[in-house]
């Protein structure tokens, strides 16, 4: 059928003898859609006629006041056409799917939308209207772009706020109108093809309005030409019955939008509305700032809500708070349905640490495998993302600066900073402050970031107990991004709270950024759970071993990390041990394990390693040492390519290293082929 606005072009350009052609549609509606002819009786001086429900859109009230003896109309040509209403509402039949624990917004489409409308996810057997309680599939009110929290609340009972696009918060108001014969043209402050489509419904606030310089909202100064000149223009209406007095209600009907050419194309900063003034128009100007405008066609969440878990068709609910005097809101009809999948697997993914002592800080090893069919990394044409979701309670991301040993040594060292708050708008210089090593096994290396970012630490609400998380982000270009069959590991300085093996402690996304060739529903291409590839193991109590302050020093150097080292196969890696007093003093068979970094460019294999010390003669441990290697990454990561990228070192017999019997040690050991070596090697 066609809408009442397409059966006369009203929605293009405003029509010459408008009113006598909607007298004659009340009189023959042809082929519009006839909803209902309704009793109307007379109650506080006026006409009160009940409406039953029906879809959303724009209806034209009509009126009889001749009636046969049964109360309907006694003759057609009778009918009059009073005014435009909206019925406010959704379009309905909307259906979103995304991945589940992806932070996302809704955009619906419908009529009237204002700033009390609401949404309610609901379980799939439940209905809408009324106050249904929601489901614990969905949270909302999460960390995204708009919202800045860090709190998702779980959804039973949450409503969701929907936001119509406004003057405000594109920042482009109207600078002026243009009044012609069958429409207006809207200029404004800016380009708005970005921010505003042909065919969106839209209003302009009423008290943004002037006219011949009168303030269209002030009744003490403005006649009432002057309002009715406001309304045509605003596309907002009081009732009549509240003209007299006592605070106006007004109701919105608003205006299609229609692009405006310009030697054939859409101009960026002007649209048109089918409003005319064939009679010749009034002053129609804006206060300071302009005229602010709604689009009232279109409302969109902010980007706060996460799946939970896999299910499909819950349902959403559209609503508005605050009727008829209620603090709460009700909801009257179904927008759609909203459904959550669980992405592909990655092949294997785990954490390695380049310590085994529990809560030290110390650069873990994230590795991953993408897996050998995923053809959509090849397919995807726009930008990329990896997302390291980490489980912020188990293991917690610091910066990837220098971690000197007053870190560990005492209670107030001073250590690399949590990552607090959010990073803001993405950056490629964040990416070396986040990431201490980038590696893959591809002779293009680790695609290079566009830009890096992280999110604040996020909870959970849910049914089974809070989860705690913090998002880092890796930003890549257009067909820079991850391959498929590849390793990759991702090392960045981290505190373990829990180091158990097989302990999910990350969770890995490889992303596409939905837009043309990604939609929201695949946009993550496969998803991994990261283990903990080792248990952990306490910190050594006061009475216990332990290193002295600077008790680990390469080459007897201060703690100077102004000073360089050449590496080679001939010259050893010299080493001074100092133990503690007393009972920390380090005795035999006590084991040092040596962290060299970068980790993932330290490959022993099969080369042997020797630790000598170098002293005048045998006494206070001067006994050979046993010198092996391991690995710190996960073995089945590592699969058939053996990496052995530690040392643990084990003291012999009559050892004996205090504060005042310090050990030097010729440390031998096969060497990366090339590259960079920091001046600090982890040691425990």
């Amino acid at each position: 059928l066609d809408t009442l606005e397409e059966s006369l072009a009203s929605e293009k350009a405003a029509q010459g003898d408008w009113l006598n052609a909607m007298d004659a549609r009340c009189q023959r509606p042809g082929n519009l859609s006839l909803t209902a002819e309704l009793p109307a009786r007379v109650e506080g001086g006026g006409l009160v006629a009940s409406m039953p429900a029906q879809p959303a859109g724009i209806v034209g009230v009509c009126y009889c006041a001749l009636l046969d003896v049964a109360g309907g109309c006694r003759d057609p040509m009778a009918w009059l056409f009073v005014s435009l209403l909206t019925v406010l509402g959704p379009h309905g039949g909307q259906a979103w799917r995304f991945p589940t624990k992806v932070t996302f917004g809704l955009t619906v489409y419908g009529f009237g939308f204002g700033f009390h409308d609401q949404l309610r996810v609901v379980p799939a057997a439940a209905s809408c209207p009324g106050d249904p309680a929601g489901t614990d599939v969905f949270a909302g009110r999460c960390p995204g772009r708009a919202s800045g929290g860090r709190f998702c609340q779980g959804a039973a009972g949450t409503n969701i706020a929907l936001h119509p696009m406004t003057a405000d918060i594109s920042g482009i108001s109207i600078s002026r109108v243009e009044p012609r014969q069958a429409l207006t043209v809207l200029h404004f402050s800016g380009p708005v093809q970005e921010v505003l489509k042909p065919h969106d419904m839209m209003t302009i606030d009423l008290d943004s309005i002037l006219v011949d310089d009168r303030p269209a909202s002030d009744k003490d100064t403005a006649k009432p030409p002057t309002w009715y000149d406001a309304y045509r223009l605003s596309g907002e209406y009081e009732f009549q019955d509240t003209l007299a007095g006592g605070s106006p209600r007004s109701h919105a009907v608003g205006h299609r939008l229609r692009p405006m050419l310009s030697d054939g194309e859409e101009h960026p900063s002007q649209m048109t509305i089918p409003v005319g003034w064939r009679g010749g128009a009034p002053a129609l100007t804006f206060v300071a700032g302009g005229g602010r405008w709604t689009r009232r066609s279109e409302a969109d969440t902010q980007e706060e809500l996460r799946g939970v878990r896999a299910e499909s068709g819950l349902r959403v609910c559209w609503g508005v708070s605050g009727v008829s005097g209620n603090v709460g809101s009700t909801f009257f009809r179904e927008v759609g349905t909203l459904s959550f999948d669980d992405p592909p697997t990655m092949r294997h993914a785990s954490v390695g640490f380049t310590t085994l002592q529990g809560r030290a800080l110390a650069p873990a090893v994230v590795s991953f495998q993408t897996a050998e069919q995923r053809r959509t990394y090849y397919s995807v044409q726009g930008a990329t993302q990896l997302v390291l979701r980490f489980a912020s309670d188990k293991l917690r991301p610091h910066f990837a600066e220098d971690v000197p040993p007053s870190c560990h040594e005492t209670r107030h060292g001073v250590c690399p900073a949590t990552l607090q708050g959010e990073s803001g708008s993405p950056a490629q210089a964040l990416c070396g402050r986040l990431f201490a090593e980038l590696w893959a096994d591809d002779g293009e290396g680790f695609p290079v970031p566009s830009a890096c970012s992280f999110g604040a630490v996020t909870v959970v609400e849910t049914l089974g107990g809070n989860e705690e998380f913090q998002e880092l982000i890796i930003h890549f270009g257009a067909s820079f991004g991850l391959k498929a069959n590849t390793r990759y590991m991702v090392v960045l300085n981290a505190r373990a709270m829990v180091m158990t093996v097989g302990q999910q402690l990350v969770e890995i996304d490889a992303m596409c950024v939905p837009g043309p060739g990604c939609p929201a529903a695949q946009s993550v291409l496969e998803r991994a759970g990261a283990l903990a590839a080792h248990d952990g193991q306490p910190r050594a109590t006061r009475e216990e071993p332990r290193l002295a302050p600077l008790g680990f020093m390469i080459n007897s150097a201060e703690d100077d990390l102004s000073r360089s080292f050449e590496l080679s196969e001939a010259e050893p890696l010299r080493l001074q041990l100092t133990g503690g007093d007393g009972p920390q003093a380090i005795e035999a068979n006590m084991v040092l394990r040596v962290f060299p970094w970068p980790a993932t460019l330290w490959n022993f294999g099969d080369e042997p390693c020797t630790a000598e010390p170098e002293c005048a003669d045998r006494s206070a441990g001067c006994g050979s040492w046993s010198c092996s290697t391991f690995s710190t990454l996960d073995p089945a990561f590592v699969g058939h390519l053996p990496r052995p990228n530690a040392l643990q070192l084990v003291a012999p017999p009559d050892t004996y290293i205090n504060s005042t019997t310090p050990l030097n040690m010729s440390l031998k050991l096969a060497l990366p082929p090339s590259g960079f070596q920091p001046t600090r090697l982890g040691a425990e």
